[in-house]
């Protein structure tokens, strides 16, 4: 990890699964202990990822990626999926943290939601607080976007990679 405490994952499929620890984390009953662990880490995390170089790496490839597609992000929408019980793991509220800066970089007006199958009231809670829409209901990635959309989805089965392609994805001639 980068002595500012972000960096990009690498490939790890599957390092989390089978573990006992996260089994346990994902069936015990959440607390309000734990919804207020989760906003205070979320702070933060937010300031470590805004001064580290991941942040600041991330924020030029994308201005300069948007800049060469000569974007408008007027109308832009975002949805994110897979992010995890933000009460329950620190992984989940570091996706979160860069969902919302992505957000508040781009200056995303349009619809910002998040679904999460595993999501307890108290992540919707929290979600509301950070400017996000929880979805109760999974579209399974067949959202066809009717403005220009940003799917975040850093841990997703390969399904729905490819419903929300299939759904979106349109051949120009």
């Amino acid at each position: 990890m980068d002595d500012d405490g972000w960096k990009v994952a690498g490939k790890g499929k599957g390092r989390w699964r089978n573990k006992p620890a996260l089994a346990q984390s994902l069936t015990r009953e959440l607390t309000l202990e734990d919804l207020d662990q989760a906003r205070k880490d979320i702070v933060l995390l937010e300031k470590q990822l805004l001064t580290s170089s991941l942040w600041s790496s991330a924020k030029s490839a994308l201005s300069e990626t948007l800049e060469r597609l000569q974007w408008d992000n007027t109308e832009l929408s975002f949805r994110a999926y897979g992010l995890g019980s933000f009460c329950r793991t620190r992984e989940s509220r570091r996706q979160i943290v860069f969902a919302k800066a992505l957000v508040a970089h781009l200056n995303i007006l349009g619809d910002v939601l998040v679904f999460e199958p595993h999501f307890h009231e108290y992540d919707s809670i929290l979600a509301k607080e950070l400017a996000f829409t929880a979805s109760p209901l999974s579209d399974d990635g067949l959202f066809l976007a009717a403005s220009p959309t940003l799917f975040f989805m850093p841990h997703c089965p390969r399904q729905l990679y490819n419903n929300v392609l299939q759904s979106n994805w349109k051949a120009t001639h």
